[in-house]
């Protein structure tokens, strides 16, 4: 009897033994990872990243798999000398390619992705700076000028809305489809850019009571100077893209090669008038229709600067 339970005894404490023995061995490499990882941000090596490092993107908090030693018989950095390089091809081994687009982000096409974007950083999709606009400021002018009041949807906060960051199947890396034509035989595809935000039906309907307020009564203007089977007019001649003084984007004047073509345009309580230079002095009430309100029903008279334009 005592002999079984010395046995039993023995073969209980080999057993946790053996347990415990496992248990470190399957420990030991995460711990040493851990540690490795560890000694690269502390209060004496690389202190500015150690708030960071928590905060970094999965796979960007291995700095080994980035750094990588170029000498062995050097071990930073015990030997005090650089003997580390970056992986070729850095970026590209863990992302994906972002280049089969007919038009490219400059910095893209150059293969320069710190232009917009920092290893270290705890910054969403580690971008330098994490208010969009202000980044592309680095590089674009602000497209707000000074005194413009009427902004483009959020245009202050970001240009995300319209544009794509790396990009794009349209010219200016825009989000989809927009004619920089100011005529356009009428195709709604024209203008699915704006139709992300815009309702479409402003277009749609000739009479309506609620699908814009750029209508005459029940005249749906829009219509009248967009859905054209020939000429119709596009959203520039008549608005500006990112900001102005005016409400509704109305511009100032539009720009035709030499010629800068005056809209005049003025809001009233119930509607507006304009008088541009592509059709007589026009106004429009929303409430009791006027008599004038229709630009000129054939195109107006090609000046010198638009025969330019056309060649």
């Amino acid at each position: 009897m005592m002999a079984s339970r010395s046995m039993s005894t023995t073969t209980g404490c080999l057993c946790g033994i053996i347990v415990l023995l496992a248990s470190f061995s399957l420990l030991a490499p995460g711990q040493a990872a851990a540690e490795g990882e560890a000694a690269c941000a502390t209060s004496q090596c690389h202190p500015s990243l150690i708030a960071k490092k928590d905060a970094l993107p999965k796979g960007h908090e291995d700095c080994g798999h980035c750094h990588q030693q170029t000498d062995e018989t050097k071990k930073h950095p015990g030997s005090g000398e650089n003997s580390f390089t970056l992986a070729k091809d850095l970026c590209q081994e863990c992302h994906q390619a972002i280049v089969d687009y007919p038009y490219l982000h400059p910095p893209v096409a150059a293969g320069d992705c710190l232009i917009c974007h920092t290893f270290h950083s705890s910054t969403p999709s580690l971008l330098v700076d994490s208010k969009d606009h202000l980044l592309c400021y680095n590089c674009h002018k602000p497209v707000i000028n000074e005194g413009d009041t009427v902004l483009h949807g959020d245009i202050d906060k970001k240009c995300s809305s319209c544009h794509t960051v790396h990009g794009s199947f349209f010219n200016h890396l825009l989000t989809g489809p927009y004619s920089t034509d100011f005529f356009n035989d009428y195709d709604e595809k024209h203008y699915a850019l704006c139709f992300q935000c815009h309702k479409i039906d402003l277009l749609l309907h000739p009479k309506t009571s609620y699908n814009t307020n750029f209508r005459n009564g029940q005249q749906n203007l829009h219509f009248v100077h967009v859905n054209r089977k020939s000429r119709g007019r596009s959203c520039k001649l008549c608005h500006v893209v990112h900001s102005g003084k005016q409400e509704k984007l109305m511009a100032e004047k539009v720009s035709f090669g030499d010629w800068e073509m005056p809209i005049n345009f003025v809001s009233t309580a119930n509607g507006g008038q304009c008088a541009p230079g592509c059709h007589a002095p026009a106004s429009y009430d929303r409430n009791r229709a006027t008599s004038q309100s229709l630009p000129a029903p054939s195109p107006p008279p090609e000046t010198e600067a638009l025969e330019k334009l056309k060649q």
